[in-house]
């Protein structure tokens, strides 16, 4: 919208490249002179009533009684804006008392306006003239509409005798709505944001089979039934459709900062789609997948990790887990890991090759349970500070070879049943531990029935605790290979 036409018209040949000499044509931007011009939102619903005839006469009034038709009704538009801030609502109500005149535009560019050719056989492009320009108070749609603002004016009589609709190559209505000669900045991404997990699960039940958190442009709501928002600003829908729940926005959907516990125990969940979850604030994952044991897999290639400190028992308990790509995580800050994988039976695969581990306390039971993992690459780790490691890699029957060369058990407190149940392990390599300080380290090697050391030395029931936690040398058995 601007004020009138005589200010704001625009050559049809060079299209609206003059429009930067005017004004900012930027959203919920006026300019300071009184060619002020603002972009609307988009506008939903739009109706239109075509003004009707204004008559004189009839009866005794004019000849024959017939009426005299002396002119025609402004023509009536009405539509709606849906989930606008009340910030831009506000500075179009600003507009209610100006001489407004309007520019259609819609998705691919095309714009409708007066097209005008002056005496020099120049063609112009000018804002159609509207009259009782009105936005009205928000209104709230509750769970079967959304809110909205109703947006309507009255085109002036004979108003479309001289439209156009407008092609122009040199106008793009996604870059080019904004001036200032140089190229636009885009616009930063509409944020919204998810307030607590509580919120999620008032939604996500342990009888959830599948969830998804996307953009509205990318998902059909086809047999689902919206139910409610799940953020006070009414950015994120919620649609269900029985045990199926889609938390859907235009915006970019920023997760709470303490994510604990946000789908454990959601052992009905085969699907979640988290390709609109920015995890950017989160600082804590503990528990995040605790006990889904029906997720078959997990997309986590957008996750921002660089803010976690908490990683305990994430992945637990995801018994139908077969594969895990961890490669873009960023565990600088994380300082636990606690059965971050404990009990994910079915996996296979794990590279942590990129874990940075250095601030990291506790280890324990982080592996235990994982019967299907052939071959874990622990070769980075850094367990300087580590102080428990007790069945870090308990009941990995799979496992045939573990590089721990680079561990420092220093600070180690527990250790006990380490590798308990490693049955196929025949050769950890790794250095001469110091375990001067455990007094928990029983059963340390219990089960590992096909342990050799790098000098011969094969697993003995009588020898299981921590003595043997250290390279196989004549005279001195133990239970490492020298890497």
């Amino acid at each position: 919208m601007n004020d009138d036409g005589t200010k704001n018209k625009f050559s049809a040949t060079s299209g609206f490249s003059e429009i930067n000499s005017l004004a900012n044509w930027q959203a919920r931007i006026t300019a300071a002179d009184s060619t002020k011009i603002v972009i609307s939102p988009y506008i939903y619903s739009p109706t239109q009533e075509s003004g009707a005839a204004r008559t004189f006469g009839g009866g005794n009034d004019s000849l024959g009684g017939v009426e005299e038709i002396i002119g025609r009704e402004p023509s009536a538009f009405s539509a709606s804006l849906r989930n606008v801030p009340q910030s831009i609502a506000k500075v179009l109500k600003s507009l209610q008392c100006e001489n407004v005149g309007v520019y259609l535009i819609d998705g691919n560019g095309n714009v409708e306006a007066l097209g005008i050719v002056d005496e020099n056989n120049n063609e112009w492009i000018m804002p159609i003239p509207i009259k009782a320009f009105f936005v009205g108070d928000k209104t709230h749609g509750g769970i079967d509409a959304p809110d909205a603002n109703v947006i309507q004016w009255s085109f002036v009589p004979n108003y479309s005798d001289t439209l156009k609709i407008f092609k122009i190559d040199t106008f793009n209505v996604l870059s080019d709505l904004c001036g200032g000669g140089v190229p636009p900045t885009p616009p930063e991404p509409q944020k919204a944001y998810i307030p607590d997990v509580t919120s999620v699960r008032d939604y996500v039940t342990y009888a959830t089979t599948s969830c998804v958190f996307g953009k509205k442009s990318a998902h059909s709501t086809a047999g689902f039934t919206l139910s409610g928002y799940l953020d006070d600003e009414n950015l994120i829908e919620v649609w269900k459709n029985g045990t199926n729940v889609m938390f859907l926005s235009d915006a970019d959907m920023y997760a709470p900062d303490v994510c604990k516990a946000m789908f454990a125990r959601c052992n009905a969940l085969t699907t979640l789609d988290l390709s609109n979850f920015n995890t950017a604030n989160v600082t804590a994952m503990s528990v995040m997948f605790d006990g889904c044991a029906a997720l078959q897999t997990l997309d986590l290639s957008n996750f921002n990790t660089a803010n976690v400190t908490a990683m305990s028992a994430m992945f637990g308990g995801c018994t139908a887990l077969q594969t895990l790509d961890l490669s873009n995580f960023n565990t600088a800050n994380v300082t636990t890991m606690y059965r971050m994988f404990d009990g994910c039976t079915a996996l296979q695969t794990l590279d942590l090759s990129n874990f940075n581990t250095a601030n990291v306390t506790t280890m324990y039971e982080m592996f235990d349970g994982c019967a299907a993992l052939q071959t874990l690459d622990l070769s980075n780790f850094n367990t300087a500070n580590v102080t428990a490691m007790s069945v870090m890699f308990g009941g990995c029957a799979a496992l045939t070879t573990l590089n721990l060369s680079n561990f420092n058990t220093a600070n180690v407190t527990t250790i006990a049943q380490m590798f308990a149940g490693c049955a196929q392990l025949t050769t950890i390599y790794g250095r001469d531990w110091d375990l001067s300080l455990p007094e928990d380290d029983g059963n340390m090697f219990a089960g590992c029935l096909s342990l050799v050391g790098g000098n011969g030395t094969t697993y003995n029931s009588s020898h299981i605790n921590g003595e043997y936690a250290r390279i196989d040398r004549a005279g001195t058995p133990g239970y490492f290979t020298q890497a």
